[in-house]
């Protein structure tokens, strides 16, 4: 698909700031894997990059990192302290194919062009 119709599908990069700090009892035993893994299940759910930036605490329970959109950690954060993430992304490698999974009778994709954009 051309880049220029992406915009009618959504964005190839999904940005979250996350705010995962230590918690107490049992449940936060392995809140740090589970972090990890929630950050890595949004491109199987979405098939984007996605561009995680923890901005709570430096003992965090949710990494800043970046995950294309086959689920490949292509970057990631792993020290207590403050950390700047680079990784080139190459956006054909975003995938469309949800809409082609979806139920017709369940879920209708339609484009409204915004009056006045994108016309001249």
């Amino acid at each position: 698909m051309a880049a220029a119709a992406r915009p009618a599908l959504g964005s190839p990069v999904v940005a979250l700031t996350t705010a995962g700090v230590p918690g107490r009892g049992r449940r936060n035993a392995t809140a740090p894997h589970r972090g990890r893994a929630h950050l890595i299940s949004r491109d199987a759910e979405t098939q984007r990059f996605v561009v995680a930036a923890n901005v709570a605490h430096p003992e965090q329970h949710r990494p800043s990192m970046i995950v294309s959109p086959r689920g490949e950690v292509l970057a990631e954060a792993t020290g207590g302290g403050p950390a700047r993430l680079e990784h080139a992304l190459d956006l054909g490698a975003v995938r469309d194919d949800y809409l082609g999974q979806r139920r017709a009778d369940v879920v209708s994709v339609s484009y409204l062009p915004t009056p006045g954009v994108g016309s001249r």
